[in-house]
């Protein structure tokens, strides 16, 4: 995923820290939960401009962290919602969307909160 994301990585100046070693393991539907991932981690590149994601794993919680422009809690309660854009989104609202219908049809839970240092942290949980 973040390779295929690199250009525009490189050319926004986005540091990425990928902490997941190879013992990191997660079953799932392969394409499903690259899906989400591609989302989530999509959004960190997009909404971000010299900035940095971190994805890192804690047992069964998975975490993806920008320092992107973020959003505002009014907008972080419609999130999740069908058509719901980030400021400046050229998207149709659709992606986040998709991937908490996946994560809620899974067993897996999606949450997104404010970076205190500006940005999102997003969480999936995954069942122990």
């Amino acid at each position: 995923i973040i390779d295929s994301l690199s250009p525009e990585i490189v050319a926004k100046q986005i540091t990425v820290e990928n902490r997941l070693t190879d013992d990191v393991s997660i079953t799932a539907d392969k394409t499903l939960i690259t899906v989400v991932l591609t989302n989530l981690i999509k959004n960190g590149v997009k909404h971000g401009q010299q900035s940095s994601i971190k994805i890192d794993t804690q047992g069964p919680l998975l975490t993806i962290t920008d320092s992107g422009i973020g959003i505002d809690n009014e907008s972080l309660q419609q999130i999740f919602d069908f058509g719901s854009r980030g400021q400046d989104s050229q998207g149709y609202g659709v992606g986040l969307y998709i991937s908490n219908l996946i994560c809620d049809y899974q067993g897996w839970a999606l949450e997104l909160a404010p970076n205190p240092d500006g940005g999102i942290i997003a969480k999936i949980r995954f069942p122990d």
